[in-house]
């Protein structure tokens, strides 16, 4: 995780469901995407769940639209290792 950006951003923590294919697990946002994951409080969780892949997204456009991004990303796949946002469970 060295790699990872020092810039804002979204990020997701996904499982490999199998035939290319991923569910995600846990979405976030963050002021910088390397000072955030390098010890993410919900990776050890996420990797009991399966999680293989870590995808980010770098979002310059503010806080506003990371929020609503991460808002609408949970909504939408209701992740299991998130708590807010959520639309079932």
């Amino acid at each position: 995780m060295n790699d990872l950006l020092d810039q804002p951003g979204n990020y997701g923590f996904l499982k490999h469901i199998g035939n290319q294919r991923y569910t995600p697990l846990y979405f976030g946002q963050a002021d910088s995407l390397r000072n955030r994951l390098l010890n993410h409080e919900r990776w050890a969780d996420a990797v009991r769940a399966g999680a293989t892949v870590l995808v980010t997204h770098t979002t310059p456009a503010g806080e506003a639209a990371r929020l609503s991004e991460e808002k609408d990303l949970i909504a939408k796949w209701n992740p299991p290792l998130n708590v807010q946002h959520r639309t079932t469970g």
